[in-house]
């Protein structure tokens, strides 16, 4: 929990398959999109035996996807249908972010766990449903600043940033940083502005750091679809992507001049991200991942302070070169 895998198959009531006889599921999309990304969660009507879109469906309950019922149920020590439901549909109602708020509160249950005798949001411990529920409600309300700060100033209020599962302030996806050293390098969330978040898994768990400094140079291009507004899960191809831009606006654009846009987008967003303040320190995973705790992890344990230190010195040097060579800058 808090990132934290635990080993067992406590989480396998949280699957699919589980939620189905007593609910209905529909895979639905956002308006006018053909791609159904998200789980639209009902009541199963009595007597009522169709799946999917052929099932007459009861009162809603949630809309689930990965980042929601990863981060406000199992991460944080709920495994129980009803109770994942109520809290993913509560922090929709009240319009916070899932993410930052699922890793907030496994920050404060992980330090209530390691500091028993200096506790804060009220001693909120894993597994504690009806507790975080008030919490959320208080915060939104306005009444529990401490929580609504977010895991990086909650946690440089106690003291303690080793176990925050953040970067530059913004909290991580539901993706292990200890399988990931390309995190720092995201503008924005981890799996969606820096495509490194599951190579370990899917390109041969290579460990070696030239192959990690590519990896990262290289992973800037996963902004494309957020710059032309097109869906990641569709994984449209670049020569689709470059064809339906030339036909639509009767431009002669190339698969190169589309890259150099995201390029240049991303050394932007970096140069402001230095202007604003962001430190040498600050492009780091977190401490415990140095610690190699997490014994339940079966990928290769290979991110260490060494590993990390050169490579920062390799991808920094990486973009102030392409920096200089495309004439980038901001104004002063």
């Amino acid at each position: 929990m808090n990132f934290v895998t635990p080993g067992n198959d406590e989480a396998a009531i949280l699957y699919r398959g589980a939620y189905e006889d007593t609910y209905v599921i529909k895979d639905e999309s956002c308006f006018k999109c053909g791609i159904a990304c998200h789980k639209n969660i009902y009541d199963r009507p009595e007597g009522e035996t169709a799946e999917g879109r052929r099932a007459k469906k009861g009162n809603f309950r949630a809309k689930f996807d990965y980042e929601p019922l990863a981060l406000l149920s199992s991460n944080i020590g709920i495994y129980d249908h009803e109770q994942s439901l109520d809290i993913v549909e509560l922090a929709d109602r009240l319009c916070y972010d899932a993410i930052s708020l699922g890793v907030t509160l496994g920050y404060a249950m992980e330090w209530n766990e390691r500091h028993p005798d200096k506790q804060i949001l009220g001693g909120l411990r894993f597994g504690e449903f009806e507790k975080a529920m008030a919490l959320i409600r208080e915060t939104a309300a306005g009444n529990c600043p401490q929580l609504g700060q977010g895991s990086m100033r909650l946690a440089m209020e106690m003291g303690d940033l080793s176990f925050a599962m953040q970067g530059k302030g913004l909290e991580y996806p539901a993706y292990l940083p200890d399988t990931n050293p390309g995190y720092p390098w995201a503008l924005g969330g981890g799996h969606m502005t820096m495509r490194t978040f599951l190579l370990l898994i899917l390109d041969g768990q290579k460990t070696d750091i030239d192959y990690w400094e590519k990896a990262v140079l290289n992973g800037i291009y996963y902004t494309r679809d957020d710059l032309i507004g097109t869906c990641k899960f569709a994984g449209v191809p670049d020569g689709n992507v470059v064809d339906s831009m030339n036909d639509m606006y009767g431009l002669s654009l190339t698969a190169e001049d589309m890259n150099t846009a995201i390029r240049r987008s991303y050394l932007r967003g970096r140069l402001l991200e230095k202007k604003v303040g962001y430190t040498n320190e600050e492009y780091d995973v977190p401490g415990r991942v140095y610690e190699r705790t997490n014994e339940n992890i079966k990928m290769p344990s290979f991110i260490t302070r060494e590993f990390m230190d050169e490579l920062k010195v390799r991808v920094e040097k990486g973009w102030d070169e392409l920096t200089e060579k495309e004439g980038i800058s901001l104004p002063a």
